[in-house]
Formats: structure tokens, sequence, C-alpha cells
């Protein structure tokens, strides 16, 4: 039984660790700030966690933890039969749908893990938490595309998670709550674009670079061909 109380004080401290994070960022947490917002004495939080780092780490693994569980019971849009540009329609709608919808009831769940990028680029011990959660979501995405009929799912997966974190990131900053119409056109014309190429495309030829002049003033190789040509003409 006290394990479980134990447990229980241990996930509230690291849940309002979290909240603090969306808040105000990581510089916002200390130990005290985390026991007032966690509604437990100032030594329970000390008692779990020693330093700051340790709390840190903790809160993170916790939130992707609790991430990696809810993603779990997701799955990639439904498609269905229909003309060859419907289901692609659909997917787009989908994906827009669940951008929107995180933007709406999931605001402190994007600045958090926006926060943990952000550390991880000064802590190396928190980047695997946060490739583990990209493998995840780009497994989630590359099966969506290879039922669209991509012909490389896998880079076209990665593709268009590096363009939602971004749309994600600008609306963010931006204070909005919602998706604007520019940026719902921004993520299907990208959809559009990586799913309907269905032939490789070729790199154009590039073109012959003029001569080089002579340093001496003449005109190089190609002007003394044409005066030879020239005076046997006239000869």
């Amino acid at each position: 039984m006290r394990q479980v109380r134990g447990e229980k004080r241990r996930l509230e401290i690291l849940e309002g660790t979290l909240r603090l994070i969306a808040r105000g960022g990581v510089a916002a947490v200390t130990h005290r700030l985390v026991a007032t917002e966690a509604g437990v004495p100032l030594s329970a939080t000390t008692y779990y966690f020693k330093s700051k780092t340790d709390l840190l780490t903790e809160a993170f693994r916790y939130h992707e933890e609790r991430l990696a569980s809810h993603e779990t019971k997701a799955t990639p849009p439904a498609i269905e039969p229909g003309p060859a540009t419907c289901p692609i329609e659909r997917a787009i709608e989908s994906i827009i749908g669940l951008i929107s919808q995180d933007m709406m009831e999931g605001r402190d769940q994007l600045v958090t893990e926006f926060e943990l990028d952000l550390e991880a680029t000064r802590r190396p011990e928190l980047r695997e938490f946060r490739r583990t959660a990209q493998e995840r979501l780009v497994s989630w995405l590359t099966e969506a595309m290879q039922e669209l009929g991509s012909t490389d799912p896998k880079s076209d997966s990665l593709a268009l998670m590096f363009l939602l974190s971004g749309l994600e990131l600008h609306a963010l900053s931006r204070g909005l709550s919602s998706l604007e119409p520019r940026q719902r056109t921004a993520i299907a014309r990208a959809m559009r674009g990586l799913l309907m190429a269905r032939e490789p495309v070729r790199p154009r030829e590039m073109k012959r670079r003029p001569a080089r002049a002579d340093p001496s003033g003449g005109g190089g190789e190609e002007d003394s061909s044409a005066a030879a040509a020239n005076e046997s003409a006239a000869g």
C-alpha cells in the first residue's frame, strides 16, 4: 500500500513538472515550484528527485512513455475505395484534422515536445527519447503513405513529419490555436506533390559552359578554328 502511494505521489510530481515546462519552459522548473504545482511537500520532490537534472530527465521520460501509450492506440487514416485522387484528399483532410486537434486540445503536449527538443541539444542523454518518438511517428506515417501508393513511403513520411513539425512550431510561436488557411494549403500541396509524383524526376541536362576567353586577347580554340575556316573559304 505504501509503495502504491509512493508511486502515485511520484507521478503527481512528474505531471506538475510537465505543466510547469509547458507554461514557463525548462527554466521555470525548481523543486519548490514543482512542489507547489503538484500540491506536495517540498521534501517529497527532493526525496524522489535529488537534483533538477534528475527531475527533468524523469519528467521527459514519463512524457514520452505516456505519448507512446497514446500513439500505440492510434491508427493511420483509413483509406476507402474510390477514384484515384479521393484517398489522397481524404488523407489530407485527416492529417489536417489531427494537427488542428493537437493544437486545440494538446497545446501543452506540443510545447513540452519542443522544449524537450531544445533541451536535447544541450543534454545528449535526452536525445534517445526524441529519436524513439520520431521513429514511432515515421512508422505511423509510412504505413499511411504505403496505403496511398507512395513510391518511397519512408522518405515521404520523413518529409511530411518535418513539414508538420515546422508548421506546428510556427503556429505555436504566433499564439495560434488552429491552422491558418495558408498552412492547410501548404500541407495539402506537399502531400499531393509527394503522392502524385509517380515518375522519378530526372535532373535537367546542364547547359554547356561557354569557352573561356583567351587571356592573351584571342578568342580561344573555338575562335581559332572559326578563323581557319574563314581563311579556307576565302582561299
